[in-house]
């Protein structure tokens, strides 16, 4: 928008006053838009995946594990997410390097779009000044829908957002949809899609302590990931598969439809 004079002079500040639904793809937004504009016209359409596209086999799980690394018997940590100081993948590098000493068998990946130069080279002189540096894997990033990306996901044992800001988190979905137990800041749209002890764990936003606590459980209690993944799939394939976004949207339009038919 380009300021209140502008806005004033070609109506964009009323235009939501005016409109018969208002759509939002962050629960934030949605909250906040809800209290200003009334619950009857305001809905939440959250963003959807394709679940399918992100399952591997174990072979390829393997393999990949293989090329980056790691040994069957190791955990891995990974954030598959764009490098930027929204997303605090320097609090996942502190927070591992404190677990490191404890679990010699950690690893750790981080790959995404760049986004942010400057952030990027905090985050490469994090891993050389790591004492852990050699099971961390900070990789360029992959073409989405592609086996490389699918594969990636497959060969984590703990997808982990960090985000000191987050809309919605697409990402959880696909790692969910890729068999992986989530940890996610407390934070944003994360807050009400991943449920604490349920369909994954969370921490508070810039606590490493927390954020330690949380890989803790995840390394020490494989029925929880086992079983938080189970939870996850059901409702990513009830919620949040392209099909029910685009019955949820049909829906709002059917309701706008009957007022004036």
């Amino acid at each position: 928008e380009w300021g209140r004079l502008f806005g004033a002079y070609f109506g964009s500040r009323s235009r939501l006053d005016t409109v018969d639904a208002v759509l939002c793809v962050g629960f934030s937004e949605y909250e906040k838009a809800r209290d200003a504009l009334g619950k009857e016209r305001v809905h939440f359409l959250p963003n959807g995946v394709y679940p399918q596209r992100f399952q591997s086999s174990n072979e390829e799980r393997m393999a990949k594990r293989t090329e980056l690394g790691f040994a069957s018997g190791d955990f891995v940590f990974g954030c598959i997410s764009r490098l930027d100081p929204q997303k605090d993948q320097l609090l996942l590098i502190e927070a591992f390097n404190h677990l490191s000493t404890k679990h010699p068998n950690l690893g750790l990946v981080l790959c995404g779009p760049h986004t942010n130069a400057a952030y990027v080279s905090r985050l490469e002189a994090a891993l050389e000044a790591s004492p852990a540096a050699a099971r961390i894997r900070l990789l360029p990033p992959v073409v989405p829908d592609t086996p490389d990306h699918r594969n990636l996901f497959a060969a984590l044992d703990c997808f982990t957002l960090p985000s000191r800001h987050e809309p919605f988190g697409i990402v959880v979905l696909e790692a969910w949809s890729a068999g992986k137990p989530v940890i996610a800041s407390k934070i944003g749209g994360l807050a009400s899609l991943v449920r604490h002890e349920s369909n994954g764990l969370h921490f508070k936003p810039g606590d490493v302590n927390s954020l330690i606590d949380s890989m803790e459980r995840m390394i020490a209690e494989p029925d929880f990931c086992t079983a938080s993944v189970e939870t996850a799939q059901a409702e990513v394939n009830e919620r949040y598969t392209w099909t029910s976004i685009t019955a949820q949207l049909e829906s709002i339009y059917q309701q706008v439809e009957s007022k004036y038919t």
